[in-house]
């Protein structure tokens, strides 16, 4: 192991947005007996994966210089949106080869077409989900627990594994598996990152708060910069199958302690939804959208601790939120409970996003309210009958879902009332299978579902109904073109 200097890094090591050090970086060239890189065995614990923001400095300028003149910008609006213009694909085919070795002088490693790293995988290459053994890597979080399918470990390819233009899977110094993503300066994305980057119990394996961390902000010479975040398995990750309740709580305990980190933080996601969860697993051999199929039997094993896998141990399953492409950041004096925001931010992210909040045409709405209703309507849509199959849920679900906003519970208060039916459960519950559950758009009458017994018992918590005042209004607004429209422009007008 050596130290290798890489111009132009700097690192917040102590959390301060003021004060800067120039740091080194550490990387190694020579390889262990099972091929992996020095520094990828599982109780390494080295700082090296702490957060850090990297920027060209002068010196970079003088001895790269197409680091500033030759290095393609992308188009953007003023506001921080992209700007998809005829010209969008054609630039994005151009821009990721010509930035590896900017990235790569930095530590990051890209595969695009034409570099060591890239191969296109063939259907024969592809394993099947009875291919055993495969062999397991446990990394500290925020890293998750990789999958191999070879002995070595040696893969340092994605094949064709895409998820979007702007983000890229990538390799850092120390060989971990990192998603890339470009982000426009100054967009409330970059805000949301820049938070993030200094708090450190997103680094702590301790503290883990179920949230992807950023571990660097790399700079480019334009008005954009790359973020890198660990790698975790996505667009995989179906509650509805889930095999036990169990599995239902985890994932619920990991959806709502992130939230509720998130909302400490002034974080509002905005955009709740199982595509922005990922689970710490990885492999490496066939992530991205075009294998999300072929991951599932291998996340359902790492689900259930890896039964009768050899080289393999049980590992705690987590998951946490990710992708802040629409959220906001706030004030850190904000008020969860009396924070207003612009309507036209609740029609953003998600479908789960609770449209009523305005469906009268008013002007603002509670934006940590609408999160935790989106949390709880994913719920009612991925799992209906969720509630009748553990009714301990249906005062959780109510209180998260009703129509008042001021009557939800915040993310911290589900979160504990969550913990308090995790400790009251035994084992066996936990354990029992999950009935299988189609997803269901309408979720009105989830209610209904439970046993009358039930239903008596959480009668308190039950989400009223709505006034016929109500139902009118909602009526004449279907029938009648833009006549919604015409009232929210009125009441935005008159701030009524």
């Amino acid at each position: 192991m050596h130290e290798e200097n890489v111009p132009g890094q700097k690192e917040y090591m102590d959390g301060s947005e003021q004060q800067l050090s120039w740091q080194s970086y550490s990387s190694s060239t020579s390889d262990d007996r099972d091929g992996r890189p020095n520094g990828l065995n599982s109780g390494d614990t080295s700082s090296a994966w702490q957060p850090h923001w990297l920027e060209p400095s002068d010196s970079d300028r003088l001895t790269q210089p197409e680091d500033t003149g030759e290095l393609p910008d992308v188009d953007y609006h003023e506001d921080g949106e992209w700007r998809e213009n005829d010209w969008w694909f054609t630039i994005w085919e151009d821009f990721w080869p010509r930035y590896t070795p900017f990235l790569a002088a930095r530590g990051y490693h890209v595969s695009v077409p034409g570099s060591p790293q890239w191969r296109l995988r063939s259907s024969d290459e592809d394993p099947a989900p009875e291919v055993l053994p495969i062999w397991q890597e446990i990394q500290p979080l925020p890293f998750p627990t990789r999958l191999w399918f070879n002995e070595r470990r040696d893969s340092a390819s994605h094949g064709r594994a895409e998820v979007k233009r702007t983000v890229k899977y990538c390799r850092d110094a120390k060989g971990r598996h990192v998603a890339i993503k470009v982000v426009i300066q100054g967009s409330p994305e970059h805000q949301v990152f820049e938070r993030l980057l200094h708090c450190p119990e997103l680094y702590n394996p301790d503290t883990f708060p179920c949230v992807i961390p950023p571990l660097a902000i790399i700079q480019s010479p334009h008005k954009f910069c790359f973020v890198t975040m660990p790698l975790w398995s996505t667009s995989s990750v179906e509650p509805h199958t889930f095999d036990t309740v169990g599995e239902v709580f985890t994932y619920l305990e990991c959806m709502l302690k992130g939230l509720a980190f998130l909302h400490e933080k002034r974080i509002i996601h905005a955009d709740i939804a199982e595509r922005n969860m990922a689970v710490n697993c990885c492999i490496p051999d066939i992530e991205g959208w075009a294998y999300s199929k072929l991951r599932e039997p291998y996340l359902r094993l790492h689900r259930l601790g890896y039964p009768g896998v050899p080289n393999a141990a049980p590992t705690p399953v987590l998951y946490a939120l990710f992708d802040f492409n629409v959220s906001t950041c706030l004030p850190i004096s904000t008020s969860i409970r009396d924070c207003r925001r612009p309507a036209v931010e609740l029609f953003w992210g998600s479908y789960y996003r609770p449209d009523a909040d305005c469906g009268m045409g008013e002007y603002d709405f509670d934006p940590f309210s609408a999160d935790v209703a989106s949390v709880g309507g994913m719920w009612l849509y991925c799992l209906p009958d969720l509630a009748a199959t553990v009714p301990m849920l249906a005062p959780l679900l109510a209180k998260m879902v009703t129509h008042i906003p001021s009557a939800r519970f915040t993310a911290a208060e589900a979160l504990t009332y969550l913990s308090e039916c995790t400790a009251y459960l035994s084992a066996d519950v936990l354990a029992r299978p999950l009935p299988k559950m189609e997803k269901q758009y309408e979720t009105t009458d989830w209610w209904g579902k439970l046993c009358p017994s039930d239903r008596l018992r959480w009668k308190l918590y039950a989400v009223p109904p709505r006034s016929w005042g109500f139902w009118l209004c909602d009526w004449m607004f279907r029938k009648i073109p833009y006549l919604w429209t015409a009232v929210a422009f009125v009441r935005d007008v008159l701030r009524i």
